[in-house]
């Protein structure tokens, strides 16, 4: 839910760098829940990060190049990811060297 989301971004202290945070929505596909959040905020660019085959799903559902994190939980669900990463710290170059 969104309260859940909400919380840890908060405990995590990284808030100020998202513009809308979402959680799981009731009754909806990973898919539709980003597809959501796609139409109501209308980015420029947009990058999925995540760590199971439901998140790289989305991503190619809402056409979105898909960063596989491989240092938690099954690695192998995210190997068609565009740029796989090993550790947290490569986020940023991974979402980088997509979008430019």
């Amino acid at each position: 839910t969104n309260g859940y989301a909400r919380k840890i971004v908060q405990a995590l202290e990284i808030a100020p760098y998202f513009t809308w945070v979402q959680g799981a929505e009731p009754g909806c596909t990973k898919s539709e829940t980003l597809k959501m959040v796609m139409d109501r905020i209308r980015p420029d660019k947009t990058v999925m990060v995540g760590d199971r085959h439901h998140d790289m799903q989305a991503a190619r559902d809402n056409g979105l190049p898909f960063v596989g994190c491989q240092y938690w939980r099954m690695p192998h669900e995210v190997e068609e990811a565009d740029i796989k990463v090993s550790r947290p710290s490569q986020i940023i170059a991974a979402v980088k060297a997509l979008i430019g």
